[in-house]
């Protein structure tokens, strides 16, 4: 079994996370989550609200447009983070919400995700995230551990510099105005870069399980950390554990 230090250290050693400079809480539960893991990262708290600078990267956000300050602000944390990638040493790079937490359990399954991953073509991303997102249901019964669909959320990913290198070009000509996840569904629709999901999560939003409120969608926050916990749950059994149970009965 490999740990998680070893899966991310044997893809990347180059590990950002995206975050705001007052966020003390959600930094002090990052840093145990990293350091009980031994992962060394990287904040990018460039693009905080008061210092946002979109003309950075040549990029521009549409007049008008109904994204919030907050959502433009994760949106330029996203791409500091694609081009802070394209000017390292490393070919890949891992990016996180900072909402984040690993799921307990991943590590059984990270040596053959990493085999898979390497065996990937370049210019695609692997989503880490969706552990109680709706996938398709042959996907529990593949033999791959990886399958291909686009993102739904974007708390953790990983991208290489060709990835980093097209998406920064794409925004130099295009207007955003999406929040990050679907413009990363957007522009990589545009430029045929797949996406791959882990049957097996990697990582959590605690914003959904209800362990922090969240910052963009205030729909979770009208509801009570319990209530969010066990809707998380529920969701996770319903759409992913269960039918895995399901496939490895009939499978066997």
């Amino acid at each position: 079994m490999k740990s998680l230090h070893d899966f991310i250290y044997g893809i990347s050693g180059e590990v950002y996370v995206l975050s705001v400079k007052s966020f003390a809480e959600r930094h002090r539960l990052l840093e145990q989550e990293f350091a009980k893991n031994n992962v060394e990262f990287n904040y990018i708290f460039e693009h905080d609200i008061e210092n946002m600078a979109p003309e950075k990267y040549g990029a521009r956000f549409c007049d008008g447009g109904a994204l919030s300050k907050a959502h433009k602000s994760l949106v330029l944390k996203h791409i500091a983070a694609w081009d802070k990638l394209l000017k390292s040493n490393s070919e890949m790079a891992f990016v996180f919400e900072d909402d984040i937490a690993f799921i307990e359990g991943f590590e059984k399954y990270a040596l053959d995700y990493e085999k898979e991953i390497k065996d990937l073509p370049p210019g695609v991303m692997v989503y880490l995230g969706g552990s109680d997102a709706k996938v398709p249901i042959s996907v529990f019964f593949e033999k791959k551990l990886l399958f291909r669909q686009p993102i739904t959320t974007a708390e953790g990913y990983i991208i290489d510099k060709k990835v980093a290198k097209r998406r920064l070009a794409w925004i130099r000509e295009n207007a955003i105005d999406l929040p990050a996840d679907h413009l990363m569904v957007k522009m990589d629709g545009d430029l045929r870069i797949p996406h791959y999901w882990m049957l097996h999560p990697m990582v959590l939003q605690r914003s959904v399980t209800g362990e922090l409120p969240s910052c963009l969608d205030g729909s979770r926050n009208k509801h009570s950390g319990i209530y969010n916990l066990f809707r998380y749950n529920w969701m996770r059994f319903k759409r992913r554990l269960l039918p895995m149970m399901i496939s490895k009965m009939v499978i066997k």
